[in-house]
């Protein structure tokens, strides 16, 4: 092969995998939105800022609030509300406190979900 084409096959080799990457993420987040459990090998480790992110927003959904509205619950700013769930946010533990009590749980509640059991 020339290094020509063997740049091209990089590229191509390059889109391949993440065409693959995007099309399993695809695939994850669709059975999630209708409720079907992902096999173990086919789950994608988070760390604990991205568990407690994802364990609030399916909280704050079964209790039917907006962020917004959230927000105002926890006298927390919405955009506060909105990077914790897409886990950009390193949570205090008084912050925590706020959400669980706006949520009407203990804090224990808020962190018994399977998304906090080690492996």
């Amino acid at each position: 092969m020339t290094i020509f084409s063997e740049q091209i096959y990089m590229k191509f080799f390059d889109f391949h995998i993440k065409a693959e990457f995007f099309f399993l993420l695809l695939l994850i987040v669709r059975c999630v939105k209708i409720n079907i459990i992902v096999p173990l090998h086919f789950q994608i480790s988070m760390d604990i800022k991205e568990k407690i992110g994802l364990r609030l927003r399916d909280l704050r959904k079964e209790k039917g609030l907006s962020q917004e509205k959230f927000a105002f619950e926890c006298n927390l700013d919405r955009t506060y509300i909105t990077s914790i769930e897409l886990g950009k946010r390193n949570v205090s533990i008084v912050n925590i406190e706020k959400i669980a009590e706006a949520l009407n749980i203990s804090v224990e509640e808020f962190f018994n979900s399977t998304l906090f059991q080690s492996s």
